[in-house]
């Protein structure tokens, strides 16, 4: 005979944070390079942006993605119906208006980023 557990009201249940709005990126002057950007996003717990850092910056452009960014508004994470702080991954591409021959390319050492493993992410 196999036993196998049963489901129990004791599991945890966890559900991440989830943008609620958000806006573009805009500045006041024009794009000129290609920008991909990378932010690991800090969510406290009543869903609000308590910090922000780039994992992939090009430079032009970061400033903007950031306050773009402090104005979104997430939904929390929450266990177990309980609101707790979390981290998302926010990724921003500009792409300016096609140049002819001084267009965009794209990179030719792409690699992907993963945000560091934080302590209270275990």
């Amino acid at each position: 005979m196999l036993g196998l557990p049963r489901p129990t009201s004791a599991q945890q249940s966890y559900k991440p944070a989830e943008v609620a709005s958000a806006g573009d990126a805009y500045t006041d002057y024009q794009v000129v390079f290609d920008g991909l950007f990378v932010l690991d996003v800090s969510i406290n717990d009543d869903g609000g942006v308590h910090r922000i850092d780039a994992l992939r910056d090009p430079g032009s452009m970061l400033d903007a993605a950031k306050t773009s960014l402090r104005s979104w508004k997430f939904h929390a994470a929450s266990r177990d119906g309980k609101p707790e702080s979390s981290r998302v991954t926010v990724s921003f591409v500009y792409r300016p208006p096609d140049y002819g021959p001084a267009a965009a390319v794209p990179p030719k050492d792409f690699s992907p980023v993963i945000p560091p493993e934080a302590p209270d992410d275990r």
